[in-house]
C-alpha cells in the first residue's frame, strides 16, 4: 500500500494555494461559518488538488449533479 504525505492546511492557504485569477471585487466572509456557492469559485479552483488535512470543517450541499470526494489515504 502507498503512504502518502497528507498536509494540514488552513482556510487562508487553501485560498492562497488552490484558488486562482478571483476578481478584486470577490468578498470572502469573515464569519464563523461562511456559504458559497460552488458556481461563484468553481472557474477559479485548482483542481485536482493533492490529498488535504484541513484544519477546519466544510460541508458541500448539492442540489444538482455529482460530486467526488475522497476521504482517507487509500486508493
Amino acid at each position: 500500500m502507498a503512504k502518502y504525505l497528507v498536509e494540514g492546511i488552513s482556510p487562508d492557504e487553501y485560498v492562497n494555494q488552490f484558488l486562482v485569477d478571483i476578481p478584486s471585487e470577490y468578498k470572502f466572509q469573515n464569519t464563523p461559518v461562511q456559504i458559497y456557492e460552488l458556481s461563484s469559485l468553481l472557474p477559479h479552483l485548482r483542481v485536482p488538488t493533492p490529498l488535504l488535512r484541513p484544519d477546519y470543517n466544510f460541508i458541500i450541499h448539492l442540489t444538482q449533479g455529482e460530486f467526488t470526494q475522497q476521504v482517507g489515504t487509500d486508493v
